[in-house]
Protein backbone atom coordinates (compact mmCIF):
# COMPACT_ATOMS: atom_id res chain seq x y z
CA UNK A 1 0.00 0.00 0.00
CA UNK A 2 2.79 2.45 0.86
CA UNK A 3 4.48 1.97 -2.52
CA UNK A 4 1.16 2.52 -4.31
CA UNK A 5 0.65 5.79 -2.49
CA UNK A 6 4.25 6.93 -3.02
CA UNK A 7 4.15 6.42 -6.76
CA UNK A 8 0.62 7.80 -6.97
CA UNK A 9 1.84 10.92 -5.14
CA UNK A 10 4.69 11.20 -7.64
CA UNK A 11 2.17 10.96 -10.50
CA UNK A 12 0.00 13.66 -8.91
CA UNK A 13 2.98 16.00 -8.72
CA UNK A 14 4.25 15.45 -12.25
CA UNK A 15 0.76 15.79 -13.71
CA UNK A 16 -0.48 18.74 -11.61
CA UNK A 17 2.62 20.92 -11.22
CA UNK A 18 5.16 19.84 -13.85
CA UNK A 19 6.93 23.22 -14.00
CA UNK A 20 7.59 23.21 -10.27
CA UNK A 21 8.77 19.59 -10.37
CA UNK A 22 11.23 20.28 -13.19
CA UNK A 23 12.54 23.40 -11.44
CA UNK A 24 12.90 21.65 -8.08
CA UNK A 25 14.67 18.65 -9.59
CA UNK A 26 17.06 20.94 -11.47
CA UNK A 27 17.92 22.77 -8.23
CA UNK A 28 18.26 19.64 -6.11
CA UNK A 29 21.42 17.85 -5.06
CA UNK A 30 22.76 15.06 -7.27
CA UNK A 31 21.28 12.19 -5.23
CA UNK A 32 17.81 13.76 -5.24
CA UNK A 33 18.01 14.39 -9.00
CA UNK A 34 19.09 10.79 -9.57
CA UNK A 35 16.26 9.33 -7.48
CA UNK A 36 13.64 11.62 -8.99
CA UNK A 37 14.79 10.79 -12.51
CA UNK A 38 14.70 7.08 -11.65
CA UNK A 39 11.11 7.39 -10.39
CA UNK A 40 10.09 9.15 -13.60
CA UNK A 41 11.75 6.44 -15.71
CA UNK A 42 9.90 3.76 -13.74
CA UNK A 43 6.55 5.50 -14.17
CA UNK A 44 7.17 6.04 -17.89
CA UNK A 45 8.02 2.36 -18.42
CA UNK A 46 4.39 1.31 -18.17
CA UNK A 47 4.92 -2.34 -17.41
CA UNK A 48 6.99 -1.57 -14.36
CA UNK A 49 5.73 -2.31 -10.85
CA UNK A 50 5.74 1.43 -10.08
CA UNK A 51 3.28 2.26 -12.85
CA UNK A 52 1.07 -0.67 -11.96
CA UNK A 53 1.06 0.30 -8.27
CA UNK A 54 0.28 3.95 -8.95
CA UNK A 55 -2.48 2.98 -11.39
CA UNK A 56 -3.99 0.61 -8.85
CA UNK A 57 -4.16 3.48 -6.37
CA UNK A 58 -5.82 5.72 -8.97
CA UNK A 59 -8.52 3.11 -9.61
CA UNK A 60 -8.96 2.50 -5.88
CA UNK A 61 -9.48 6.24 -5.33
CA UNK A 62 -11.85 6.46 -8.34
CA UNK A 63 -9.46 8.79 -10.17
CA UNK A 64 -9.58 6.40 -13.14
CA UNK A 65 -12.18 3.92 -14.31
CA UNK A 66 -9.78 1.16 -15.30
CA UNK A 67 -6.25 0.04 -14.60
CA UNK A 68 -5.35 0.51 -18.28
CA UNK A 69 -6.68 4.09 -18.35
CA UNK A 70 -4.72 4.91 -15.21
CA UNK A 71 -1.52 3.37 -16.58
CA UNK A 72 -1.88 5.35 -19.82
CA UNK A 73 -2.33 8.62 -17.96
CA UNK A 74 0.65 7.91 -15.72
CA UNK A 75 2.87 7.02 -18.67
CA UNK A 76 1.91 10.16 -20.59
CA UNK A 77 2.63 12.41 -17.62
CA UNK A 78 5.93 10.67 -16.87
CA UNK A 79 7.08 10.82 -20.48
CA UNK A 80 6.32 14.55 -20.65
CA UNK A 81 8.43 15.17 -17.55
CA UNK A 82 11.14 12.81 -18.80
CA UNK A 83 11.45 14.79 -22.06
CA UNK A 84 11.71 18.04 -20.11
CA UNK A 85 14.34 16.65 -17.76
CA UNK A 86 16.36 15.32 -20.70
CA UNK A 87 16.27 18.65 -22.54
Amino acid sequence: MLVERDYHDAYLLISAVPDAVVADIAAAEHEVRRRAADAVVQLAAGDDDATIAAAHQMVRLADADTQREAEDRIQRAARRIQRRLDA
